[in-house]
C-alpha cells in the first residue's frame, strides 16, 4: 500500500499582515518563534503516521504555509489554486513549480474562475467522491471545472458565512465514510445533501463554541486525527468510533484563520 503523503510548508515567513477573513486582523503580533515551535510539534505528529514533503517558504508570501489551499490531487493530476485575493496570488507560481519538479501534471484553472485548492474540495472516504464548497472564496465554475479535470464527481456545497470561508473549516470527512462538520456554515440545501449521503450514526454535528475553535478543520490520517482543539464530547465519539485524536495548539496559525487541516495538504489521493 502507498504510504500517505502529506505536503507542509514551515512558518519561516509566516505573519499576519492583511486581512482576508473575519478572523484576521490587520498587523496581528505573530510569536515567530512559537509559530515555529507549534508547526514542528504538528510536523512530528503528523510523520507518525505519514510522509512530510515540504514546500520551501518564501519571504513576502506569508499564507503560503496553508498548503492545503495549493491543488486539488487526483492521482498524479494537481488541479491548481487560484486565489480570489491578490494577498495569495503570489502563491501561485511556488505551488506550480513545486507539483511540476515533483512529478506531478500541474492543471491551472482559467484566469476567470476562483477556485482554492483542498482547502475547498475534500474526499470523502466512501465512494471516493469530492465535497466542494462554494461561495465565500471558491465560485461554482471552479468546481465545475474540477470535476471536468479529475473525472470525479464533486458535491456542490454552499457556504453561507464569513467566517467559514472554506468547507475544510466547517466539514470534515474521516475514514470510514465518518464525518465532523458544522451544519450552521451550509446552506439548508446542502444540509440536506449532506444528511442524505452520510448516514445519521456516522455524523458529528459540532456546535458553534467548538466550530469557532476551528475543530472542523482537523487533519485525517486514516486512523488518527490531527486536531488544534477538540471537545471531549468530541473526543469521546471520535474514540467510540476507533479514531486516535491528537491535539495539537497552532494559536499563532488560529489568528490567520487557519489551525491543522489549513496546514497540510494529502498528496496521495
Amino acid at each position: 500500500m502507498t504510504k500517505t503523503e502529506i505536503l507542509m510548508c514551515a512558518p519561516n515567513y509566516f505573519t499576519v499582515d492583511y486581512q482576508i477573513n473575519p478572523w484576521m486582523k490587520e498587523n496581528t503580533k505573530v510569536d515567530t518563534d512559537l509559530a515555529m515551535k507549534q508547526w514542528n510539534e504538528l510536523k512530528s505528529i503528523v510523520q507518525k503516521y505519514a510522509v512530510v514533503k515540504e514546500l520551501t517558504p518564501q519571504a513576502g508570501v506569508p499564507d503560503l504555509v496553508f498548503t492545503a489551499n495549493a491543488a486539488v490531487i487526483k492521482d498524479k493530476k494537481a488541479v491548481l489554486a487560484r486565489y480570489l485575493h491578490p494577498q495569495r496570488q503570489a502563491e501561485e507560481p511556488y505551488n506550480l513549480e513545486w507539483f511540476e519538479q515533483n512529478g506531478f501534471e500541474a492543471i491551472e484553472p482559467p484566469k476567470d474562475i476562483y477556485f482554492e485548492g483542498a482547502g475547498d474540495a475534500l474526499y470523502d472516504r466512501i465512494k471516493g467522491d469530492l465535497w466542494g464548497g462554494y461561495g465565500p472564496r471558491t465560485e461554482k465554475s471552479g468546481l465545475d471545472f474540477l470535476e471536468e479535470v479529475t473525472g470525479v464527481k464533486v458535491h456542490k456545497l454552499e457556504l453561507v458565512t464569513k467566517e467559514f470561508y472554506h468547507i475544510d473549516t466547517a466539514f470534515c470527512p474521516l475514514e470510514g465514510g465518518y464525518l465532523i462538520y458544522y451544519p450552521q456554515a451550509f446552506s439548508e440545501s446542502a444540509q440536506k445533501e449532506i444528511k442524505e449521503f452520510f448516514p445519521a450514526d456516522k455524523i458529528l454535528e459540532i456546535q458553534k463554541e467548538e466550530a469557532d475553535r476551528f475543530c472542523c478543520n482537523a487533519i485525517d490520517l486514516k486512523e488518527a486525527v490531527v486536531f488544534s482543539y477538540a471537545s471531549e464530547r468530541m473526543k469521546k465519539q471520535l474514540n467510540d468510533w476507533g479514531f486516535k485524536v491528537h491535539e495539537v495548539n497552532l494559536s499563532e496559525f488560529l489568528k490567520s484563520g487557519g489551525s491543522a487541516k489549513c496546514l497540510s495538504l494529502r498528496i496521495t489521493e
